[in-house]
This record gives structure tokens, sequence and C-alpha cells, in this order.
């Protein structure tokens, strides 16, 4: 009867019924075709910026996904928002395409306006009860870097918005999705899985891939999208803390590039700095997915010379 009620405490506020289960899919599945179907928004970082700092990092993709391709990440910091862009491999292996800008001026957003975004995102996500992240993981926004006066775009860019905060938690399913909390209870996916399983007889949506795409709805409308922590470490001399997202797959008819970053290491100095991107990788086995997400295995750079200050 306690081991019972410890389950039932711990997944208070987070596990219910299907009700509405299906409805709340095919929002999502409008949602993500509306975003996908906007003009794409262009961000030009600038190097010296006295409004955000910028830190990137390039992790190769062999060791975890047997394919010798390069991942970009872009963290710009301000306040206490974190927008990572991440950039992924484009099958020409050319991540980067240089680009007319006079081209693209007119759906160029400066830093004023990618913050409104941020607030407008995060205003939408939270309305939303922390159910819909897909305000906060968006798909239309191409980082664009210059060098030596020539402008390149992004081939494939995933955005998504953080909101870092520090506050201690009893329950580690209090955070939502996007906000990243380095005083948060740690759990990690094993454990997470083996209450799971225990209370449902089977995995959760997190381990369910079919390929990249499938109907694997949460259990609403209490279990929401979720950011767990899962381990404190330390990487090139800094601490470091792993985080690993909980959420569906709810792409029926598409890959679910919406997931964005499965799971992540986040260095406060830093920002994210390693990462891993299952949905982008469809071609991996399934027996091999679930091996990378139930030991959270992820992607970190070669060395500290992998990560850039501007």
């Amino acid at each position: 009867m306690k081991k019972t009620s410890l389950l039932i405490l711990f997944f208070v506020g987070f596990i219910a019924t299907a009700v509405a289960g299906n409805v709340n899919e095919l929002k999502s599945s409008k949602l993500i075709n509306k975003i996908s179907q906007r003009a794409d928004k262009y961000f030009i970082f600038e190097t010296n910026s006295s409004d955000y700092k910028v830190v990137s990092t390039k992790l190769n993709t062999s060791k975890l996904y047997k394919k010798d391709s390069e991942i970009e990440l872009y963290n710009l910091k301000y306040e206490n928002k974190l927008v990572l862009f991440s950039i992924l491999p484009a099958k020409s292996k050319q991540n980067w395409t240089e680009v007319d800008i006079e081209r693209i001026s007119q759906n160029v957003v400066n830093f004023p306006s990618l913050k409104q975004m941020v607030e407008e995102g995060f205003k939408e996500f939270d309305k939303s009860g922390g159910y819909n992240s897909l305000y906060i993981k968006r798909q239309d926004i191409r980082l664009v870097i210059k060098k030596n006066n020539r402008f390149f775009v992004a081939e494939n860019c995933v955005t998504e918005y953080f909101s870092i905060i520090e506050q201690l938690l009893v329950f580690p399913n209090l955070m939502k999705n996007g906000y990243i909390n380095i005083k948060s209870p740690v759990l990690s996916t094993k454990e997470f899985e083996s209450k799971y399983k225990a209370a449902y007889k089977e995995n959760s949506p997190n381990t369910l891939y079919l390929s990249g795409t499938g109907n694997t709805g949460l259990r609403r409308p209490l279990e929401k999208p979720l950011l767990f922590h899962s381990e404190n470490l330390n990487l090139f001399g800094y601490d470091a803390y792993k985080f690993w997202q909980f959420t569906d797959w709810p792409t029926i008819d598409g890959p679910n590039y919406s997931r964005g970053i499965d799971r992540f290491i986040y260095v406060p100095e830093l920002g994210i700095i390693g990462g891993s991107f299952d949905a982008w990788f469809v071609s991996t086995s399934d027996d091999d997915l679930y091996s990378h997400y139930i030991n959270e295995e992820l992607l970190i750079p070669n060395s500290i010379n992998d990560i850039q200050r501007y």
C-alpha cells in the first residue's frame, strides 16, 4: 500500500487518462502544419552585440548516429532567456548556403523582434497550460551568419526557446518543457520508464519511434511535455547539467522534427553545448534509438576547442 501511495504521489499532476487525447493530437498536427507553412524568417546574429551573447558548439554525429556529419549549436543568451539555433545536417552535406541579403531583407528579424517572438511564444505556451511546446520550438526561423562580408543561411535550422530559472522543487515533474532548472530534482530516463511501466504496463510515448512517425499521444489532460534534470557532471572544467525531455511523437504523416533537441547538456556559463536529435536520424534502427534514449546518450564536443564564444 505504501509503495502504491508513493507511486501515485510521484505522478500527481502528471499522469491521467487519455481524455481528449485524440482532440489534442489533432490540434498539435494542425499547429505543426500551420508552422511549416509560414514564410521563413531570418535572424542575423552579431558577433559583438551588447544585447546578447553567443556561444557555438560543433558536434560530430559519427559515434551516436553512425553518420559522418556535423551539427552546430548556436546559443543566444540574454537576461534569463536562451534561444538555441540547431543547425542540422543537410542532405547535400552543405549546412550553409550563401544568400543574397537583399533578397531576404524583408523577412529578416532583428533582435528586438526576436525577443518579442520569444516572449509571445512563452505566453502562448503557458496559456496552453504547458501542453503545446510547438509555440517554443520552431522550424521557420533560419540563422544567418556573416563571413568576410558574405552572408550564409542555415539549410536546416530548428529554433527553440528556453527560460533559465533556479528554483528548488519537491517533485521532478513540475518543470514544463522549455524551462531549464539546475535545481530541480534528479530523475533519469531509466527511473522514469520503470515507474511508467509499473503504472501502465507499457513504455512511455518517448520510446516509440515508428521510423520517425506515429501516433503517440500523451495521456492527457494532465500528462504534458516536461523537461527532466537527470545528472550533474563536470565537462571541460565546467559544472554541467544533463536534461532530457518527455514528450510525444505527434506528427502522424511525416518526420517529428518538431521535437527539437531530445537530450542535452547545459553549462550556465556557456549554454547548451551537447545534445541529441533522434527524430532527425530516423534511419537509425529503433533498437539503437531506444538504447540512446534509455541510456541518455548524446553528442558532446570532442574538446573545448569545439566551443566558441563570440
